[in-house]
């Protein structure tokens, strides 16, 4: 990853390999990481620690862990993200299943103010982000306009390959993407860099 902080997004429907890709081909390369495991998909990843509470989650920043936020924690997301604001750098924030955050615009915009804070400027404090969603209509634009790595797995409702049009050329194209293939685009190469199984 470069000195400046990314924010990678990646999409595609359910079971299409998302979460084989972040924890076999992300994860590694970030310097420290905290997922938001809202499915409990990240629980197996070794040298992380478990935050089921606040306190958990001051001692493992303290020491520089990786650390998983587990489903039935006492950690919400947004006071998760006031800490990061706060008192963090060199971390990324990884949410599983994003669109599960996400209702609609105005009330997420609303009530999870501090997370596009980090959005708009985490950068600058050395704080990434990973989002993962099976929703591209469900991210909110700041979002999508702010993202620096996407990689696009099988997408085939048409709801979200219009949202995906904004950004690539040929959105259709993901339909045709078998399981475990996905393409990755950046903004500073908008063009598809390559295509293959993870």
């Amino acid at each position: 990853m470069d000195n400046e902080s990314e924010i990678i997004c990646v999409i595609g429907r359910r079971g299409s390999g998302k979460t084989y890709l972040v924890k076999n081909h992300i994860l590694p390369e970030l310097p420290r990481y905290i997922v938001f495991d809202q499915n409990n998909e990240f629980a197996d990843m070794p040298n992380a620690s478990r935050a089921d509470t606040l306190e958990d989650l001051e001692d493992f920043l303290e020491v520089g862990d990786n650390i998983i936020i587990p489903a039935k924690s006492d950690i919400g997301f947004e006071e998760l993200c006031f800490i990061l604001n706060e008192s963090v750098s060199n971390y990324y924030l990884v949410v599983d299943e994003f669109h599960m955050l996400y209702q609609n615009y105005q009330e997420f915009t609303s009530k999870y103010a501090q997370f596009k804070k980090i959005v708009l400027t985490g950068r600058h404090d050395s704080l990434g982000l990973v989002i993962i969603t099976q929703r591209p209509s469900d991210l909110p634009p700041y979002l999508l306009s702010q993202c620096t790595i996407l990689y696009i797995f099988n997408v085939y409702l048409k709801k979200d390959l219009v949202s995906l049009s904004n950004i690539i050329n040929d959105p259709e194209n993901c339909q045709k993407l078998q399981n475990y293939e996905y393409y990755k685009y950046t903004l500073k190469s908008p063009l598809v860099i390559e295509l293959k199984k993870t």
